[in-house]
């Protein structure tokens, strides 16, 4: 479906094309997790799978065109999106 998706757009740049691989690779990981037996050990595989996965792509497209400036002792670590969507206290 996701490549699916890309195609119609017409995908032509290497950026594009990583973005579809990737995109694909995150949907073919959810439906491994899909496959996987309904264990304690595959529902806990399957939980990380499923959060690790998709995010290679989410994290591909966020990275896009940021620069990441080189320190002293190299690069600059910037906080996770996590970190910085802290709710109130």
């Amino acid at each position: 479906m996701a490549r699916l998706l890309l195609q119609s757009i017409g995908v032509s740049s290497q950026s594009d094309q990583l973005k579809q691989r990737t995109l694909t690779f995150g949907v073919d990981v959810l439906r491994l997790v899909d496959d996987l037996p309904r264990t304690l050990a595959g529902q806990t595989i399957g939980r990380q799978l499923a959060r690790s996965g998709p995010a290679i792509g989410s994290n591909y497209r966020r990275s896009l065109g940021q620069f990441r400036p080189i320190g002293r002792n190299g690069p600059i670590e910037r906080p996770c999106e996590q970190e910085r969507q802290v709710g109130p206290k």
